[in-house]
């Protein structure tokens, strides 16, 4: 990265420095490669999950793209709105659900970025609750796809699945809805499902950020996860940081709190002082 790119800052106006360029250099370091060529990046952002956000990022920069890309731009842009119409009209129809990731993350992008999402992600205050966005669902032509059942503190909680065909096959074989009861999954072994906690893990960006780091049970952190993070965290504020600290070490996150962190360390993605750096832990959880 050059070096008015290496680290997301901030202006006066709370301004991020954030450009189709800040991204190439995302991708190429954490790709560990110095090819120049857009082709390359966007071999890198395809692997990455970044593919439609530097397409949108160049869009808005007033950079040309092939006709090819833009109509995926368009029909991923298309496809996010439909999701906020559903997720609008889901929390309208059943008290207290809650949208997570996705929209709620990409709301911290620069204007005119495009954070393409898949699928839509609810969770509910609890199993009753997933039935009734199930029926509204059902009514509007979904599908049941999976249905699966896990024992927390409070009793059984529910996730379920729910499908549609896309308007565009071609681009997204389905649209998918995932409503859950459990507020946090956990790890078997290691990390207890908690049904409904308290506090910062409920909402805002430290809960998006927990359930960024619940992601590693399943999955390697790819480069958008490593922007999502970096996002999350300025939002969060170096206030919040060791209060979320924390409770991801509370959760049995604590692993994964240090492998992100040291990713975006390494990367160079934030300013050490919004990341704890002492190895003895101060923020550790009191057993």
């Amino acid at each position: 990265m050059s070096e008015d790119q290496a680290v997301i800052t901030t202006d006066d106006a709370g301004t991020r420095a954030l450009g189709s360029g800040y991204l190439a250099d995302l991708l190429r370091t954490v790709e560990r490669s110095h090819e120049p060529s857009w082709m390359a990046v966007f071999r890198y952002a395809s692997r990455h999950k970044l593919r439609i956000v530097l397409a949108s990022a160049l869009l808005t920069e007033g950079y040309p793209v092939s006709p090819g890309l833009a109509y995926e731009v368009a029909f991923w842009r298309e496809q996010d709105q439909r999701y906020r119409e559903l997720a609008a009209g889901l929390t309208a129809a059943v008290p207290d659900l809650r949208q997570m990731k996705g929209a709620q993350i990409g709301r911290l992008y620069p204007q005119g970025w495009l954070r393409d999402s898949t699928d839509l992600d609810m969770v509910a205050a609890g199993p009753e609750q997933v039935w009734e966005a199930a029926a509204v669902l059902l009514d509007q032509g979904w599908q049941p796809d999976s249905l699966a059942f896990q024992g927390t503190e409070s009793g059984i909680d529910v996730a379920l699945n729910m499908v549609r065909p896309s308007h565009d096959e071609l681009l997204l074989d389905h649209q998918a809805v995932e409503i859950v009861s459990c507020e946090t999954t956990g790890s078997p072994w290691r990390v207890r499902p908690v049904s409904s906690p308290p506090g910062l893990r409920r909402e805002g960006p430290a809960r998006q950020y927990l359930a960024l780091l619940e992601e590693g049970f399943e999955r390697d952190w790819n480069a958008r996860d490593l922007l999502d993070a970096s996002l999350l965290l300025l939002e969060v504020g170096e206030a919040g940081v060791r209060p979320l600290a924390r409770e991801a070490d509370r959760l049995g996150l604590g692993s994964e709190w240090q492998s992100l962190a040291g990713r975006l360390r390494g990367y160079g993605l934030l300013d050490d002082a919004l990341l704890p750096t002492d190895r003895s832990r101060p923020w550790r959880a009191t057993p």
